[in-house]
C-alpha cells in the first residue's frame, strides 16, 4: 500500500497511531513562514483528524518512493476557492519533510 493510501485510510479510520507510524522520527513540517517538528505536527493532526473531510477531497498528484504530492481544494469564508498543495519527501516509507502551500484560484 502506498503512503498516500495509508494516509487516506488513517484519516478515514481516525487512526492517529497509523499517522504516527507514517512520520519519520526526524520529520519537519513547513507551512508558509512557520515550521513544526514531528511531535507538534502530530498533536495538530490528532485534533484535525477528529472532524475533517480532508481525505474525501484530497487527490494524489504524484507519488513514488521518494516524493508524494497531494492537492485539495476548499471554499474559504469569502467564497473563494483555495487550492492547497502538500509536497512531501519520503524516507524509508515515511514522511520526512512536508511543505504545504495554499493559494486562491484566480
Amino acid at each position: 500500500m502506498s503512503v498516500f493510501e495509508k494516509t487516506i485510510n488513517a484519516f478515514k479510520e481516525c487512526d492517529i497511531n497509523a499517522l504516527e507510524n507514517l512520520h519519520h522520527e526526524d520529520f519537519i513540517y513547513v507551512s508558509d513562514y512557520s515550521f513544526s517538528d514531528r511531535a507538534d505536527h502530530l498533536a495538530g493532526l490528532k485534533v484535525f483528524i477528529q472532524d475533517t473531510d480532508w481525505h474525501h477531497k484530497t487527490i494524489c498528484v504524484h507519488e513514488d518512493a521518494y516524493t508524494l504530492v497531494m492537492r485539495t481544494e476548499h471554499i474559504d469564508e469569502n467564497g473563494d476557492v483555495v487550492v492547497s498543495n502538500n509536497i512531501s519527501q519520503i524516507k524509508d516509507g515515511q514522511y520526512y519533510r512536508t511543505m504545504t502551500v495554499s493559494s486562491d484560484l484566480e
